[in-house]
């Protein structure tokens, strides 16, 4: 039976999922999941979780085979004794299109479960089109209590952004 499989972290990688199904992986899509929103964990890795106003961008693999499903629950941790995410069958955007698809869906417990605080320290509404000068004017201004100093060089077309330890 071909498999739809809606991904959002390191799975959206052509590279990595086709290491781990160990042959060249079906046809991507970019797709949109609503309401649920990507949360960062402590582990380095994005998972989701549902949130009436959320979305989710990622892609979408096609044509995958019950092996592969497989393959990619172990990925996930689905098989260990503590896992991390359960999958769902879910309905993504795709072109404006409903499509069926499986999906990875964080299990709170064990994200939350971490002495990581996600809280933001501060926030600020900047327009997107905002200038780097500006971004580094409120990351200075909020960050420098913690001792951290950021400077912005600009060479050409490319920036380079440091941070310092003061």
């Amino acid at each position: 039976m071909a498999h739809r499989l809606f991904t959002y972290g390191t799975l959206m990688d052509r590279d990595t999922m086709e290491g781990l199904l160990e042959h060249k992986a079906g046809i991507t899509r970019p797709a949109i999941l609503t309401g649920y929103q990507t949360y960062p964990s402590a582990y380095g890795y994005p998972y989701i979780l549902p949130v009436q106003e959320g979305k989710v961008e990622g892609v979408l693999w096609s044509d995958l085979s019950d092996e592969d499903l497989l393959r990619t629950d172990e990925y996930e941790g689905l098989l260990d004794e503590n896992p991390m995410y359960f999958r769902k069958s879910i309905t993504v955007d795709v072109d404006g299109q409903p499509v069926e698809a499986w999906v990875y869906i964080g299990i709170p417990e064990a994200f939350t479960d971490v002495s990581v605080d996600f809280e933001p320290l501060a926030t600020k509404e900047i327009p997107d089109n905002v200038d780097i000068y500006t971004l580094v004017d409120f990351l200075n201004d909020t960050l420098k209590d913690d001792g951290l100093l950021f400077r912005v060089k600009k060479k050409g077309e490319t920036m380079t952004i440091s941070i310092y330890k003061v």
